[in-house]
């Protein structure tokens, strides 16, 4: 007796994530709207992101958005920018956690990760004054000074042509 009982309905929308196929290592802030169902100012409204939710690599991030106005939206970029290494697709669910229909709380998008190229070999180029000892830890390269070396460095033949940068 003497409440005034009521739900309240914020949503999420226009999720901005532009990767789609890309190189392990890919990084890019989640951005999304939050848009205020209710007559009064939300203030530190809770939002997440996880990205490949339920599994052994599953990453969770929690943030909170400060102040929403009444009956108005607030564009929100997290400010936690995930890393992708996860090879194959990456499910990205972004959502609010604090609302009472939960209906339309979550935007998903997904991302395909190529592994990076790495194992890559160095060996001793044609113009090399000096010694080459392969990089081996506490054993240097040594050269001599004011001479110009050169290096080859070999690809990795594995995802060569998908992920290679110089």
């Amino acid at each position: 007796m003497g409440a005034f009982e009521f739900t309240i309905d914020h949503n999420a929308s226009d999720l901005v994530f532009t990767g789609a196929k890309e190189c392990g290592g890919y990084m890019e802030a989640i951005k999304f709207t939050f848009n205020n169902g209710s007559t009064v100012d939300l203030e530190d409204a809770r939002v997440y992101y996880t990205i490949n939710k339920g599994t052994a690599v599953e990453i969770h991030v929690d943030e909170t958005i400060d102040l929403v106005k009444a009956s108005s939206s607030a564009d929100y970029t997290f400010d936690a920018v995930p890393e992708f290494h996860e090879p194959g697709v990456n499910t990205i669910e972004v959502g609010l956690a604090c609302d009472d229909n939960t209906a339309n709380n979550t935007l998903t998008t997904t991302i395909t990760i190529t592994p990076a190229p790495h194992s890559f070999e160095l060996s001793e180029g044609t113009n090399f004054p000096g010694y080459f000892n392969a990089g081996s830890m506490g054993n240097p390269d040594v050269t001599v000074p004011g001479k110009k070396i050169e290096y080859n460095v070999e690809n990795p033949t594995k995802i060569r042509k998908q992920c290679l940068w110089n």
